[in-house]
């Protein structure tokens, strides 16, 4: 498993193909003078949802990502931001109603992460590398042991980070299958670029395999995911 670490310039894979996959992150306090931009990019409900949360910066958070979200999908269809039409599709995720490009959102404590894919469906998640006390009863009770053995042999980084890693490819993995969390975490081993799963009833569901590719950003860790007979071609912009 290869992890890349960017900074503050965009990057791109170096390649001589085309860059179907479209990466975007940013750090919401260095974000805030977007936010009255990003607000008015939201359309009647969206506005409504975001004065619903108590606490401000929850409430900076969901403006932005769905704001900028709104933004880069205008700027690929052409598409008035608060004019785009959602819908949802058979696993209850948003996704355009001409479904002309694929999307997937995270986000997490100051951070937030944007993927998107003309060719195929996509899943993105990003976490904040903030210690945790608990994570070896977190992986022993859902890692593999081809994971555990990658974090316990891997000399770059920290646990804390090894893990942090771990569990982003998971979700982004989940979150491009469509399938949420499921119980058999152990199951889906992301120890490589190509995932590898155990066949339960929840994964049975997934009709194909999936490549996952991790970078680091500052402090937070950006997993993403897409079906195996896609390259791994994409570009990262960070806001």
């Amino acid at each position: 498993m290869k992890i890349k670490e960017i900074t503050d310039s965009c990057i791109s894979t170096e390649n001589n193909s085309e860059e179907d996959i479209s990466i975007y992150i940013g750090e919401t306090p260095r974000l805030t003078e977007k936010l009255s931009e990003c607000f008015n990019l939201l359309n009647q409900e969206e506005q409504e949802q975001a004065l619903r949360f108590y606490h401000q910066e929850d409430k900076n958070t969901y403006i932005l990502v769905h704001g900028l979200l709104r933004k880069i999908l205008s700027e690929r269809t052409n598409i008035e931001p608060n004019k785009l039409a959602f819908q949802k599709n058979q696993n209850q995720k948003p996704e355009l109603v001409d479904k002309s490009l694929h999307f997937n959102i995270s986000h997490c404590k100051n951070a937030l992460a944007i993927a998107i894919f003309e060719k195929d469906i996509i899943g993105i998640d990003i976490e904040h590398n903030e210690r945790i006390t608990e994570w070896e009863d977190i992986s022993n009770h859902y890692f593999s042991d081809n994971e555990l053995k990658w974090i316990n042999e891997n000399k770059v980084y920290d646990r804390n980070t090894l893990h942090y890693i771990i569990w982003t490819r998971k979700e982004a993995f989940l979150k491009g299958a469509g399938v949420g969390l499921i119980n058999d975490l152990k199951g889906v081993d992301v120890s490589n670029e190509l995932l590898s799963y155990k066949s339960t009833p929840y994964i049975n569901e997934i009709k194909t395999n999936f490549r996952i590719e991790t970078v680091i950003y500052r402090n937070n860790i950006v997993s993403f995911a897409i079906p195996e007979k896609n390259h791994l071609n994409y570009s990262i912009t960070i806001f």
